[in-house]
């Protein structure tokens, strides 16, 4: 339902009960892992690949207008973001790497400036004996910090770059 009145824009989703809607169910699996015990990793593994198959990327992104959908759309994405992580967390303490850089570099796609990302994928890279790009990936990071917030890393992110520099 979608109505504009003088200064008020309302958009509501169709009623639930009714229909299927993929960004509820993404809510919903990513509530799972919220009641999960820490030490279920593989079943928390296996509720975050769930979601992340239902995130098909920003909620109606064509709406920019309404307030509401901006604020849905920015919960959506910091879950997406906040899942995926917890993904390859979980998927590298259980020694499951594969798959991990593709999730990163997804998540560094849609925000080249994810910090937290970048350290992983420095982290991964680095473990497999892929120093040069691990560097790489904090130089871009820097570059793109540089430019656009006229920032520099932080001291952890510069910190594992010595560390890898140093072969450690």
């Amino acid at each position: 339902v979608y109505s504009k009145r003088a200064n008020n824009t309302i958009l509501a989703l169709a009623d639930q009960t009714r229909f299927w809607i993929d960004s509820q169910a993404f809510e919903d699996i990513l509530a799972q892992v919220g009641v999960l015990p820490l030490e279920q990793k593989a079943a928390r593994i296996s509720i975050l690949e769930q979601a992340r198959k239902l995130y098909h990327g920003d909620f109606l992104p064509e709406e920019t207008t309404v307030a509401n959908v901006r604020e849905r759309r920015q919960t959506l994405h910091r879950q997406w973001v906040t899942g995926t992580l917890e993904l390859v967390d979980l998927a590298l303490d259980e020694q499951r790497p594969a798959g991990v850089i593709e999730l990163l570099n997804q998540l560094i796609t849609n925000d080249a400036t994810n910090e937290a990302a970048v350290q992983r994928l420095m982290f991964v890279l680095a473990r497999q004996q892929r120093r040069v790009e691990a560097v790489q990936a904090y130089q871009r990071l820097a570059s793109i910090l540089q430019h656009t917030a006229h920032s520099t890393p932080s001291p952890e992110t510069q910190a594992l770059l010595q560390s890898i520099q140093q072969g450690d």
